[in-house]
């Protein structure tokens, strides 16, 4: 569709009713696709007591807690969410999820198997931890794994 819609000239759906439609259904279909891109960016913090508590739960994601995150960050558990949130535009819960989910993919990418990489980063249960990355990744660890160790062994 993006190759198609080069064959009109800069301002045709101006004057062009088909251009312009063309161009409005790629135009959403876009951003659709933009809207369902992996969310593979982890944000860091600026302030130096949120920076504290991100560094304790990268050292050990499978143990991290937001009690833990909030003594690092020594500050009240009211100030840490409000700052958290303000700060990476995501509550400690969703950044503590993707950053495990982001650990759990480098891992599987070196070969580890799902179990192992599901309790090095903090899953309780397989079946939690392959619903999670499903949901961040678009499909299942173990299709993730396999999937590129085929890539790489190319």
């Amino acid at each position: 569709m993006i190759l198609c819609a080069t064959r009109w000239e800069r301002g045709a759906s101006e004057t062009d009713p088909r251009a312009d439609s063309f161009l409005r259904v790629l135009a959403l279909l876009c951003g659709e696709w933009l809207e369902q891109e992996l969310k593979l960016f982890l944000p860091s913090a600026t302030s130096p007591s949120l920076q504290r508590a991100m560094d304790y739960a990268l050292a050990d994601l499978a143990s991290a807690t937001q009690a833990g995150a909030i003594h690092h960050a020594a500050v009240s558990e009211r100030n840490f969410r409000r700052l958290f949130t303000r700060e990476t535009g995501l509550t400690w819960q969703a950044w503590l999820g993707q950053a495990r989910i982001q650990m759990a993919m480098g891992q599987l990418i070196q070969g580890r198997r799902v179990t192992d990489v599901a309790a090095d980063v903090g899953y309780a249960s397989l079946s939690a931890f392959a619903k999670a990355f499903a949901q961040t990744a678009g499909e299942g660890p173990a299709r993730f794994r396999k999937r590129h160790l085929a890539a790489q062994s190319r």
